[in-house]
């Protein structure tokens, strides 16, 4: 499934991790800059115990968002 989780926070980041580690296609989008090139590089900006390994073994996409509707052009499912 394809799924664009709205936001690179705990919440939103561990989800999307979890869910790509199930085989799913997932996006995870922010507006902050500063946070996305972080996560391009698996630095994830507070402290979550093997996170940033979880982020490069599942692939998770990390994308950069300037609008909703141009963001999760394309999913099965927003979360």
């Amino acid at each position: 499934m394809k799924l664009t989780i709205l936001g690179t926070d705990h919440v939103g980041l561990v989800t999307g991790a979890r869910l790509a580690e199930l085989e799913n296609h997932v996006g995870c989008l922010n507006v902050d800059a500063e946070k996305m090139a972080l996560l391009h590089c698996a630095v994830v900006p507070f402290h979550e115990a093997g996170l940033g390994h979880r982020i490069q073994r599942s692939r998770v996409a990390v994308l950069p968002c300037d609008g909703i509707g141009h963001c999760s052009a394309g999913s099965d499912a927003r979360a």
